[in-house]
C-alpha cells in the first residue's frame, strides 16, 4: 500500500485522480471534524472547508509531495480555512 507522500508524488507527476481519491479517503475524517469543531458544529461550512482543503491539497501537491507527515498539513490546513470562514461571516454580519 502506497503510503500519503508516494500518493501525492503519483498525482503531482501524472495527474492520478486514483491518487487524490484515496487521499480523500484517508483523510477525510479528520478534516471534517477539524472544521466541524472549528466551526462550532456547522456541518455545511465543515463541508465546504473540507472540499476548499482537498482543492488546495491538489493545487500543491507537486510542492508537498516531499513533506515527512502530509497530515499536519491537512490539519493546519483545516484550521486556517475555518479561521478565515468565521472572519468572513463575522464581517458580513458587521455590514448587515
Amino acid at each position: 500500500m502506497a503510503d500519503d507522500c508516494d500518493l501525492l508524488r503519483d498525482y503531482a507527476q501524472s495527474g492520478s485522480e486514483g491518487a487524490v481519491a484515496e487521499l480523500v479517503r484517508r483523510h477525510l475524517d479528520l478534516v471534517y471534524s477539524t472544521a466541524l469543531r472549528a466551526l462550532n458544529g456547522d456541518e455545511h461550512l465543515a463541508k465546504d472547508i473540507c472540499q476548499s482543503v482537498f482543492i488546495d491539497l491538489a493545487r500543491k501537491a507537486s510542492s508537498l509531495c516531499n513533506r515527512a507527515v502530509l497530515i499536519g498539513w491537512l490539519y493546519t490546513s483545516a484550521c486556517f480555512a475555518a479561521q478565515l470562514e468565521r472572519t468572513a461571516e463575522g464581517v458580513e454580519k458587521a455590514g448587515q
